[in-house]
């Protein structure tokens, strides 16, 4: 009877440890690729993460429907657009097929996929936008779509409602392979 709880322990750790490593390439694959262009169509904007915990349980946040460009801060290109989540921005995009990425900064599986998307800024479809949105403080937002766990990431259409939920995309290709 013990053998049988070492053992499970023992597979328990080696489980972890494989994810771990998977991370661990996942994460050091495209950083040697990685260069200031590549980063410049981002809106690298932290006003909304500088609010206090105070001010974002009195904001309330209304999802109108916007058009293409308007209040994101980013340059509009024949790629499609990577923004972080602003509670002024008019969202969702129309014409566009649009994705939330609900992340978390201290999260390792978020980095890995921001940081792809990052690098792959030049394949992101033109039809697609892809709203990063702050996991720890857009309370509301997550409410609205019933997210409980960071590295969510929720489809919507252009009147917001939600068409497809799911969590563990680690890149781009993944990530729009998901989408309907």
């Amino acid at each position: 009877m013990k053998n049988k709880k070492y053992i499970a322990v023992l597979a328990l750790i080696l489980v972890f440890l494989v994810f771990l490593v998977v991370i661990f390439v996942f994460a050091n694959r495209n950083t040697t690729n990685t260069t200031d262009s590549n980063l410049t169509n981002t809106n690298t904007s932290n006003s909304s993460q500088n609010q206090n915990s105070e001010e974002l349980e009195t904001t309330n946040i209304e999802v109108p429907v916007g058009t293409p460009g308007e209040n994101l801060g980013v340059e509009m290109n024949s790629a499609g657009i990577y923004t972080n989540f602003e509670s002024s921005q008019t969202i969702p995009l129309s014409g566009y097929k649009n994705v939330y990425f609900f992340a978390a900064s201290w999260c390792p599986t978020c980095r890995v996929l921001d940081r792809d998307i990052n690098n792959n800024l030049e394949n992101i479809p033109s039809d697609v936008a892809i709203i990063n949105v702050d996991f720890d403080k857009e309370r509301e937002l997550k409410q609205r779509y019933g997210v409980t766990f960071q590295h969510t990431l929720i489809q919507v259409d252009e009147n917001g409602n939600e068409l497809k939920k799911w969590a563990g995309s680690f890149n781009l290709e993944d990530l729009l392979g998901q989408m309907i």
